[in-house]
């Protein structure tokens, strides 16, 4: 599950949920260990083995951007592709391997610091996790001294045309058109929530000069 939409400027009354959330699976998902029910679908209805469309998939990470969704809960396809700067918060139902880790905190930390919360049972789980994080931890040292932990291959076929000679610089990104975007529309959304006459200033008519 993802948290921290876009902004809101709502505040929850007393008794009020602030959780606002939603379902994002895949379109060929199904419901594994039982057939899904009302009390698993946020989209109002009960799936039961049907998979989401594009639509629904893009109507759900739409009201996440913009803030009327702050969280969501996925299956494995919310691991891979999804750009959300927004996400602060991923929490974990099960362990996997280092791979996927990298991939589903990959989806926080983008905007801005993010957390990852595991959710391991005692045993076999939480040892798992244990020699997970070590072979991440591991991962990390290697990739800073790449040429003494690798073996890398110096007699590789040029890929390139030949007059094509590449070279890396170091340069701080910005936010992409996309995010850009969704920022702006989500500071729209703000306004709107907030009522005419909010978080605007009016401008008096100042003292017209004589001519």
């Amino acid at each position: 599950g993802g948290g921290g939409g876009g902004g809101g400027g709502e505040r929850a009354g007393a008794g009020e949920c602030r959780i606002k959330v939603a379902e994002f699976i895949g379109q060929g998902d199904t419901s594994r260990g039982g057939g899904g029910g009302a009390s698993v679908s946020a989209a109002g209805h009960a799936r039961g083995t049907k998979g989401q469309s594009q639509k629904e998939q893009k109507a759900v990470l739409d009201a996440f951007r913009h803030g009327s969704l702050n969280t969501i809960v996925a299956t494995s396809i919310g691991e891979e592709g999804l750009d959300i700067p927004a996400v602060d918060l991923i929490v974990f139902f099960d362990v996997v391997d280092t791979i996927r880790t990298i991939q589903r905190m990959g989806r926080t930390g983008r905007a801005r610091d993010g957390r990852v919360v595991v959710l391991a049972l005692e045993g076999r789980e939480a040892e798992k996790f244990t020699r997970e994080k070590a072979k991440y931890d591991h991962l990390l040292k290697s990739l800073y001294d790449p040429g003494r932990n690798f073996q890398l291959c110096n007699d590789c076929p040029r890929m390139l045309p030949a007059g094509l000679n590449p070279h890396c610089s170091l340069q701080e990104l910005g936010l992409t058109p996309e995010q850009v975007k969704a920022k702006r529309e989500a500071e729209e959304h703000r306004l709107q929530s907030a009522g005419p006459g909010k978080g605007r200033r009016s401008h008096g008519g100042g003292g017209g000069g004589g001519v």
